[in-house]
């Protein structure tokens, strides 16, 4: 696989020098060959290219999902967040602005303040088109070597409405200001959009601010050993020339393009050794198969995008006594060594700084290994030149026509399986997918259109084609696809590989043709029968009328105010619009009852910005993990019984074609005036002197009158023993600070209570009894890469989430039921393009 190590890198040259007859392939899925490719082209092998969004006020994002699955999601989710954060109005002067354009709804997509559902194809035409138009409509003095590259950028004919967008995104990109707006193209797309791409942040300024391109060190990189992709192992093992094939971590059975027919000509191999975390589907079909430690076991190092190099640790010793995909390799190349993981990495860095005249010496070693960070580390800083524009004019000129008739066929990593690393793991198949919410399988996305035009309906089977290859899938309907297009993910249909994964999905990878890439001319046909799907949000708007008012229900309601959002004039005109959804204002709200007496000097509550949300899943996972909240099954979450706590609502609005997407997460309110209170018969949930409201396990006999009581619906009740778990593996995964619970008792959201606990304790062992601010950290608010939410002590105004709560955006969910929830919500406020605002 693509490797980020330089140890294992650096094993790699030794290798092919050790044996100049070996051939080193590259078998990874995630991996963007237009990136490599593009960025290569520019600064030479072993060249990488990152993105940085600090300074950007305007984003272009190209068929890229980077708040999703790309290069460096966290750290640019971080970083786009703050762009957006709002303390009043006059925040919205500096507010970034977001435009994507790409064929199916991702998270990218769902976050932008402007959206073009546009065929992957054509995605480079429209890039083409805002480069040519930078150059011949405004004067942003670009260097020679960039008008010489623009001399290679034909200006495509695109329909009239993508060329109004392409015009005043050009505009707004020009105006911004300079360096101060960046161009990301997506990872699948072809190297010549990265190449237009870095044309266009040439002509912005971008480079070198926003864009950032590492040159090649001499000493290490992560790509500089002579690698060839599959389509070389292809041509390799159809020839006859390789006999013997050792695939190290990697699983071509399953991964290649189906185009290539790689199991079959696997067959030629007189031996065929695999080595890996799982026996997979290339394992099975192996001579030998050799169990390696997971990640978390090992020793290795880390080189991110931006040069930082980073020591990794295990965590734990191998459970099982395996090797490291290192120590593998090490005994490859000399079969006598048996050097652990640490000697390893240590040996590579002391050859690296002897450069430097730096012996690594123990000290300075421990140091790296407190840290986290290794410092001192020799590189080769030389900026990237122009010098390699040529080389970018000759992928332009290899650009491939689009699919301008008929349907195309897209295909992207799926958000759970993440191209099929994760299909054992129960957490991610029980993660409902972003954009259609499905658990437990992937389906051929269309649209609308397309749904009517095959008189197909969610679950309906279909038959997708492409070339000659063929394949029956259910599909699913989802807003924003663009027209005569079918999204396919990659990472679904194991098997072999555990229960979890077995059944779950279809593969998608017999379908993919290594010549198109990740979009290609195909069929659909309406096929026989259809499938269960299960989906954990059966209602996707909130006006249940429809956007042109015709109730299917006869009900003539109006739009639902819960989640509230504006744009920045809207936000201008009046700050306090998150308040104007409730029905009634807070002076007429009194309470029928006492409140609890809350008696403890300090209060916990939080607040989550909706501005910032990207609604990636991040909380709902990490909330799992913290919680030991079980995973049920496909059969469960169909009957509604789905165990998180937290969940990700996720509404269209707008036009089908053409919809806009809010993401909301939520998790039990902590009401301060519980309804689920007040009708437990065995007082099992129960408010704290800290304001949360709690459950007790014990008490709990499963009436489940609080869930009927609960107008978020937030709670979740355990049916069946899915923790009772005689796996000693599966114990040791288990959070020890948590209670496990089995079956008949309710649970839901705890604010984490025993990190609140232990903070408290920590606050007595230091003598005194105030938790400082920040001391506790909720699980979802230390994972959410966009920081969007914001826990502490309400009862402190100086706190940080007083602070929040105190913002004119604040509001909470369905005020007008008196039950004054502890959790409250910012609302979002969009910033559209004026000249796009009404189109």
């Amino acid at each position: 696989p693509h490797s980020m190590s330089p140890t294992f890198t650096a094993k790699l040259r030794e290798l092919q020098m050790r044996m100049p007859k070996a051939r080193v392939y590259l078998c990874d899925p995630t991996v963007s060959a237009g990136r490599l490719i593009s960025a290569q082209a520019l600064s030479g092998p072993g060249a990488r290219v990152s993105y940085h969004l600090t300074r950007a006020r305007r984003i272009l994002a190209l068929d890229s999902d980077f708040l999703g699955t790309e290069t460096d999601h966290v750290r640019l989710s971080r970083e786009f967040a703050a762009s957006r954060r709002l303390s009043g109005p006059d925040d919205t002067a500096n507010m970034s602005r977001l435009y994507a354009v790409e064929p199916s709804m991702s998270i990218t997509g769902a976050a932008a303040d402007h959206r073009l559902a546009l065929r992957g194809s054509q995605v480079s035409d429209f890039a083409a088109l805002v480069a040519v138009m930078l150059i011949n409509k405004y004067s942003l003095k670009p260097s020679p070597e960039a008008i010489a590259l623009a001399r290679a950028v034909k200006a495509p004919k695109l329909p009239p409405a993508v060329e109004k967008f392409a015009d005043a995104v050009a505009k707004d990109l020009a105006s911004s200001g300079r360096s101060r707006s960046v161009v990301i193209p997506g990872e699948r797309q072809d190297p010549s959009v990265h190449a237009i791409a870095f044309l266009i942040n040439d002509l912005l300024g971008s480079l070198g601010q926003s864009v950032g391109t590492l040159p090649a060190s001499i000493h290490y990189t992560t790509t500089n050993y002579q690698a060839r992709n599959l389509q070389g192992l292809a041509q390799d093992l159809e020839s006859g020339g390789l006999k013997h094939l050792v695939c190290l971590g990697t699983n071509p059975v399953y991964e290649a393009p189906g185009s290539l027919k790689i199991a079959e000509k696997l067959g030629k191999l007189e031996t065929l050794v695999h080595a890996g975390y799982r026996n997979d589907e290339t394992g099975q079909v192996a001579n030998w198969h050799i169990p390696t430690s997971h990640a978390l076991e090992a020793w290795g190092d880390l080189e991110s995008n931006e040069g930082v190099v980073s020591i990794c640790q295990p965590q734990i010793e191998p459970l099982f006594d395996t090797p490291s995909a290192l120590q593998v390799l090490a005994r490859i190349i000399q079969p006598g060594a048996l050097e652990n993981g640490q000697t390893l990495v240590r040996k590579h860095w002391e050859q690296m700084v002897a450069a430097s005249r730096r012996p690594l010496t123990e000290k300075v070693w421990r140091r790296w290994l407190h840290d986290g960070i290794a410092t001192g580390v020799p590189r080769d800083g030389r900026p990237a030149s122009r010098a390699g524009y040529p080389m970018l004019a000759k992928l332009l000129e290899e650009r491939p026509a689009p699919v301008d008739n008929g349907i195309e066929v897209g295909f992207a990593l799926d958000y759970s399986s993440y191209g099929g690393a994760f299909a054992n793991n129960g957490w991610m198949q029980e993660l409902p997918d972003p954009a259609s919410k499905l658990v437990w399988d992937n389906a051929a996305l269309i649209g609308p259109q397309l749904a009517k035009s095959l008189a197909v309906k969610d679950g309906d089977m279909i038959t997708v084609k492409v070339g000659d290859a063929a394949m029956a899938v259910a599909c699913w309907v989802v807003p924003g696809q663009a027209r005569n297009t079918v999204l396919l993910t990659l990472g679904q249909g194991r098997s072999g590989i555990g229960i979890v994964a077995e059944d779950a999905g279809y593969n998608a990878y017999p379908l993919l043709d290594a010549a198109r890439g990740a979009f290609a001319p195909g069929e659909v046909d309406k096929g026989a029968g259809n499938k269960l799907l299960v989906s954990t949000q059966d209602w996707g708007s909130l006006d249940p009328d429809g956007p042109e008012g015709n109730s299917v229900l006869g009900t003539n309601y109006e739009p639902r105010t819960i989640y509230r959002e504006t744009d920045v004039d809207g936000f201008k005109k009046d700050p306090n619009f998150a308040q104007k959804g409730d029905l009634m204002p807070k002076t007429r709200l009194e309470s029928l009852w006492d409140h609890p007496n809350l008696e403890s000097k300090q209060q916990w509550g939080m607040s989550i910005d909706l501005n910032a949300c990207t609604g990636c899943n991040t909380c709902t996972i990490a909330c799992q993990a913290e919680n030991n909240i079980p995973v049920v099954g496909k059969e469960m979450c169909a009957n509604g019984r789905e165990m998180h706590w937290i969940r990700l609502d996720r509404y269209f609005t707008g036009d089908e074609d053409t919809p806009e997407v809010v993401y909301q997460p939520v998790g039990c309110q902590h009401c301060e005036a519980a309804p689920c209170e007040t009708v437990c018969p065995v007082a099992a949930t129960v408010h704290s002197p800290d304001g949360m409201n709690d459950m007790v396990y014990n008490r709990c006999i499963g009436t489940r009158y609080c869930a009927n009581n609960c107008p978020y619906k937030v709670r979740r009740f355990n049916y069946f023993n899915f923790n009772l778990d005689i796996d000693p593996m599966a114990q040791m995964q288990k959070n020890p600070d948590v209670t496990i619970r089995f079956r008949g008792v309710m649970e839901k959201c705890s604010y984490c209570v025993q990190r609140v606990s232990q903070a408290r304790i920590d606050a007595h062992v230091a003598g005194t009894d105030d938790i400082k601010d920040g001391a506790v950290i909720t699980a979802c608010q230390q994972a959410c890469p966009a920081a969007a939410i914001t826990f502490g002590d309400i009862a402190n105004p100086e706190s940080a989430v007083s602070k929040q709560k105190s913002l004119s955006r604040s509001y909470t969910l369905l005020a007008d039921l008196n039950t004054l929830p502890r959790t409250s919500y910012l609302g979002r406020v969009r910033n559209p393009n004026p000249a796009l605002k009404d189109a």
